[in-house]
């Protein structure tokens, strides 16, 4: 899986935000506090735009999707354990 500094920018570049004005670290937490205390269905992620992290935008993701994506992960980590101690004589 590649990390944030090995994509290259049109890898990251969504249609969605194309528009919006970078927000400074300091700014973007707390709009990302604000929204949180508003709406407690709902995560937001504070997401650098650039490698150098000049420029942050917050982001919404579900709880149910989050949720789901961590339960996915854990799952597949588990059932590789899982083969692994199989194949293990004892």
């Amino acid at each position: 899986m590649p990390q944030l500094m090995d994509t290259v920018d049109y890898e990251r570049f969504e249609y969605k935000h194309f528009d919006e004005q970078p927000l400074s670290l300091e700014e973007a937490i707390k709009q990302a506090q604000s929204l949180r205390a508003r709406d407690e269905s709902s995560v937001y992620r504070v997401i650098p735009l650039d490698d150098d992290l000049t420029g942050f935008r917050v982001d919404k993701v579900d709880k149910s999707e989050l949720y789901a994506s961590l339960l996915s992960k854990i799952t597949k980590l588990w059932s590789k354990l899982y083969a692994r101690s199989r194949r293990t004589p004892r």
